[in-house]
């Protein structure tokens, strides 16, 4: 399957529209699905990372506000004067929550922080299912912050209280016993 056509097309919308508009979104969404259509999901995703050099989860962001747009059309205008980032907050909200969010007047106005801060309270968190490898990768990312955090009072010499001292010790204990059991239940297996 070629999906050539896909790409130009792909490439003419990068340069028609700006990245953070609606409009760059809906049109890029469009032509992803109609690509997966043509040509199945297997290749579908290999043509997303080697010729669009794009991640998938960004192209099933782009057609999940596609179909937000299409489901609050009314809201068009409303739409338009907000900002991709609130958008995209505003597509993981319930259906008429979303709706009496737009339509407040202070909304365009404030900044994506305060208005994702907003949309905190409304949103469903998203449950991440643990695998070995999150759970791994989670975990090398602590022991960096933790280096890195060791490797700064070192530079500046600066010097740890002894109780502080013996409460992170305590707390490095308490993780490497629960390394030591993960470990040994996993040799059981």
């Amino acid at each position: 399957m070629d999906l050539r056509t896909f790409t130009r097309e792909i490439e003419a919308c990068k340069q028609r529209w700006n990245r953070r508009t609606l409009q760059y979104v809906v049109s890029m969404a469009g032509i992803a699905l109609r690509a997966r259509k043509a040509a199945g999901d297997r290749l579908w995703g290999k043509w997303i990372s080697d010729e669009l050099h794009m991640d998938r989860g960004t192209i099933f962001r782009y057609v999940r506000v596609a179909a937000f747009a299409r489901r609050h059309v009314a809201l068009k205008q409303h739409l338009k004067s907000l900002t991709i980032s609130k958008i995209y907050a505003l597509t993981r909200l319930p259906g008429t929550r979303a709706s009496e969010i737009i339509r407040r007047a202070n909304v365009a106005s404030m900044s994506d922080m305060n208005f994702i801060r907003m949309l905190s309270r409304w949103a469903p968190r998203k449950q991440h299912k643990p695998s070995a490898k999150n759970l791994l990768r989670a975990m090398n990312a602590a022991l960096r912050r933790i280096e890195s955090s060791l490797k700064r009072w070192q530079d500046h010499d600066l010097t740890l209280p002894v109780t502080e001292r013996m409460r992170l010790r305590g707390r490095l204990m308490r993780a490497e016993k629960a390394l030591h059991r993960i470990a040994r239940s996993a040799a059981a297996m």
